[in-house]
């Protein structure tokens, strides 16, 4: 018998030559299945009916009237997850089979009735008339997913075919199906043998005019089909092979000139006025927009959704913008009050925002909701939203505890009391007998300790050591003193701790060098006693120096020792040679004490130096005894 020819035929694999082409309105009804009529009453699966006006299970979809010897037809089931278990269900499992949402459809695509060669081929064609038919010489996309069946019903064996296809007929279609050619085929040889996910089966229709019917199935017989079995429980009969099917489509193709995007969602702050134009691109042959408008552009000015259908000759394409207000003022935030940290070293603080701003910037460079402070200082935070901004600042301060006092110890003097003053500025002071005043009065030595808090609950402690003064046992200046001209004296009085000194001239440190005659008072000071020595200083001229030329050392007390007469009592070095010059004396710092033992008479010489006045002295000495 000769098979009915169709119009220009597209499949799958010349889909690529439309790769940048734009879809728009499904033409299928209820193409997941997902509009169920009745739902949680019913026991599932179920058949799904032959009559097209009235289904009582599901919108839309029915089943295929077969009147053809050589088919036994076994009608398309619906599976839905919100069906609830048949006890006398024959299917494994009815849950959990569809590809997207809850509802799929079970359909036979390859069996034996009676499980021999010769028997009539089971098959089912499932339909669904399109909301609206195609126009001639318009594209259309059509597609469905289907997923091999693994044993749901309760086969021994189950196996894969590739016999699936899908067509569209002005008429629903009745008999002779296996004398039909689908407009969309899965490939010959391409077995679908995938138990796990859906396989998709789709390709380009250009319509003749007027189609309305849909109808899904495997259209050639069981020996045009290629087969392969995929379990082998029961290896003497024949084994079906079933599907699932869902997710079904006819899509009017749209030519790449042709595009429509009324742009993103729109808020306006609640504040100002809505003004805002919806343009939808010309060259479409018709508009018609929800407000009943049929221009190509509209012009709004009050909240709501907007959607707009514009006709392209063989379809619509449709958008939908939103327009909403939101009010001009956002509940603001706070950072908290300035604070102060009490814990010594790092810290990591939050400063926290709230959420709903679209964008925050904080001083530190920082972009996000909420950033840890780190270190003391001043952070100021400003988030911005649709209608405006709202800012808030903290000031961080970091405790720095320090002394309390700015000596560590003290002196009392005996029968007086001495006033503790620590640091001002603390909100309460503590000392360790008690009392709570900032100053503190005390007249025994010891070591007082104070605990000072700040206002924002930070805590220091310091002590101060008090100790009694000792008595001061005071120093001495030496004698009155004759000194030579020029000559000068080096007074080193050992300065003692807490003490001033000052001279009666004026000179205030305790060490000095004298170069003038005169009287000087020194007196040493401190908070609890004074003390003061002086001596005088004369001057004299050292020039004149007396030596003797003779001794009589015979122990009589009279001119028994070479003695040196000098204004000034100073030091001189003296040497003395025997008349062969060997040296029998030297003395540094000469003290008129030669000679002390026996001593030949003779004729001596001396060398006398004096280092004050850098001049030396020389000549001849007789002892005579």
């Amino acid at each position: 018998m000769k098979k009915a020819s169709f119009p220009k035929l597209f499949f799958l694999l010349l889909f690529v030559a439309f790769t940048s082409i734009g879809f728009s309105q499904n033409l299928v009804p209820n193409p997941g299945f997902e509009q169920a009529i009745r739902c949680d009453t019913v026991l599932g699966p179920v058949v799904i009916d032959t009559i097209e006006q009235s289904s009582r299970i599901i919108h839309n979809w029915f089943n295929s009237q077969l009147n053809q010897s050589n088919i036994i037809h076994h009608p398309a089931l619906y599976f839905n997850d919100c069906f609830s278990v048949d006890p006398q269900t024959t299917f494994n499992n009815i849950y959990n089979n569809a590809r997207s949402g809850q509802g799929c459809i079970f359909l036979y695509l390859y069996n034996k009735w009676d499980y021999s060669w010769n028997g009539p081929e089971v098959r089912a064609f499932p339909q669904v008339k399109l909301l609206r038919s195609l126009q001639a010489n318009c594209v259309y996309q059509v597609e469905f997913y289907i997923r091999c069946d693994s044993g749901t019903f309760s086969f021994p064996d189950y196996g894969a075919t590739d016999g699936i296809g899908a067509y569209l007929s002005t008429t629903r279609v009745s008999n002779n199906y296996l004398f039909l050619t689908p407009q969309i085929s899965n490939p010959s040889g391409n077995l679908l043998t995938n138990t796990n996910q859906y396989v998709k089966i789709s390709g380009l229709y250009t319509a003749t005019g007027g189609e309305r019917y849909l109808t899904i199935g495997n259209f050639k017989s069981n020996l045009a089909s290629n087969f392969q079995r995929l379990s082998f429980n029961d290896t003497i009969r024949e084994i079906p092979a079933t599907y699932f099917l869902d997710d079904v489509s006819v899509i009017p193709v749209t030519a790449t000139n042709y595009s429509l995007h009324l742009g993103p969602d729109t808020i306006y702050c609640d504040n100002k006025p809505i003004n805002q134009t919806l343009a939808a691109p010309a060259g479409f042959a018709a508009y018609e927009w929800s407000t009943g408008a049929t221009t190509a552009s509209i012009q709004v000015a009050q909240p709501g959704t907007y959607w707009v259908n514009a006709d392209f000759g063989c379809g619509f394409l449709s958008d939908t913008i939103r327009i909403d207000t939101k009010p001009s003022f956002i509940a603001g935030f706070e950072l908290g009050n300035d604070t102060v940290i009490c814990a010594q070293g790092p810290f990591r603080l939050p400063l926290r925002t709230k959420r709903g701003f679209t964008t925050y910037r904080w001083n530190t460079g920082d972009t996000t909701q909420n950033i840890f402070a780190t270190a003391p200082g001043t952070y100021w935070v400003t988030a911005t939203y649709d209608c405006g901004s709202i800012s808030d600042t903290i000031v961080i301060e970091q405790f720095q505890p320090g002394r309390l006092f700015s000596f560590t110890d003290t002196v009392l003097c005996e029968g007086e009391s001495v006033t503790l003053i620590p640091a001002a500025g603390f909100a309460a002071y503590k000392w360790h007998s008690g009392e709570t005043s900032l100053n503190l009065v005390v007249s025994q030595p010891g070591k007082y300790k104070v605990t000072a808090t700040s206002a924002a609950g930070c805590s220091v402690s310091d002590s101060v050591t008090v100790r009694l003064k000792a008595p001061f046992l005071g120093f001495s200046l030496g004698k009155d003193i004759v000194l030579c001209e020029n000559q000068t004296l080096k007074l080193n009085i050992l300065a003692q701790p807490g003490f001033t000194y000052l001279w009666n001239d004026g000179v205030k440190m305790a060490s000095r060098t004298i170069n003038k005659p005169g009287i000087y008072k020194l007196t040493a000071s401190d908070r609890c006693s004074s003390f003061s020595d002086e001596m005088e200083v004369k001057y004299r001229d050292c020039n004149t120096i007396f030596v003797p030329n003779i001794i009589t050392p015979n122990h009589d007390t009279h001119n028994d020792l070479f003695e040196i007469a000098t204004p000034t009592n100073r030091k001189l070095d003296l040497k003395i040679y025997n008349r062969w010059g060997v040296l029998v004396y030297e003395k540094q710092d000469y003290r008129n004490d030669w000679p002390k033992g026996n001593i030949s008479s003779g004729t001596y010489y001396y060398l006398l130096s004096d280092p004050q006045l850098n001049k030396t002295y020389k000549g001849w000495l007789e002892v005579a005894k």
